[in-house]
C-alpha cells in the first residue's frame, strides 16, 4: 500500500512543473496582441469587436502558460489560412486583466468565438487540437 501511495505521489510531482507559473524564460514565440481598434468601449465596458466586420476568435493566454505556448503555432497557421474571413487575435491576460474579467476567463488558454457585432457565440477552454479549432471556425463562419 505504501509503495502504491509513493508511486502516486511521484507521478503527481512529475506533472506539477508543467502546470506551475515558474519563472522560466518563455520560448521566443510571436504573439499578436489585440489592437486598440479591436477593443471597443460599450456602455463603459471594454469588449472585443472586429474593426473589419468579421467574426473573431480571441485566444486568451499568457506568456508563462505551457499549453498557451503549445497553441501558438496552430493559432498562427489558422490565422494565415483564414485571413480576411475571421480575425484571430491573442489577448495576454496579464496585460489585459479587464478583458479577461469581462469575458469570465478563469483558465487559460480560453478561446472565445465572437460575432461581428461583438456577441460571444461559443468558447473552448484548455489545450485544443487544430482539428477542433478549425471545425469551430468553420461552424461559426457558416452562421
Amino acid at each position: 500500500m505504501k509503495k502504491l501511495i509513493l508511486m502516486s505521489l511521484a507521478a503527481v510531482a512529475m506533472t506539477l512543473p508543467a502546470c506551475s507559473n515558474s519563472k522560466q524564460e518563455p520560448k521566443n514565440i510571436e504573439v499578436e496582441v489585440v489592437s486598440d481598434a479591436e477593443i471597443t468601449t460599450m456602455e463603459n465596458d471594454k469588449v472585443l469587436k472586429s474593426s473589419k466586420g468579421h467574426p473573431m476568435l480571441a485566444d486568451f493566454s499568457a506568456e508563462w502558460c505551457p499549453p498557451c505556448r503549445q497553441m501558438k503555432p496552430i493559432f498562427r497557421k489558422l490565422k494565415n489560412e483564414y485571413e480576411g474571413k475571421i480575425d484571430l487575435v491573442t489577448i495576454d491576460v496579464d496585460k489585459n486583466p479587464e478583458l479577461a474579467e469581462r469575458y469570465n476567463v478563469t483558465s487559460i488558454p480560453t478561446f472565445v468565438y465572437i460575432s461581428p457585432s461583438g456577441k460571444e457565440l461559443y468558447r473552448n477552454v484548455g489545450l485544443q487540437t487544430e482539428v477542433i479549432i478549425r471545425s469551430d471556425i468553420l461552424k461559426y463562419l457558416s452562421e
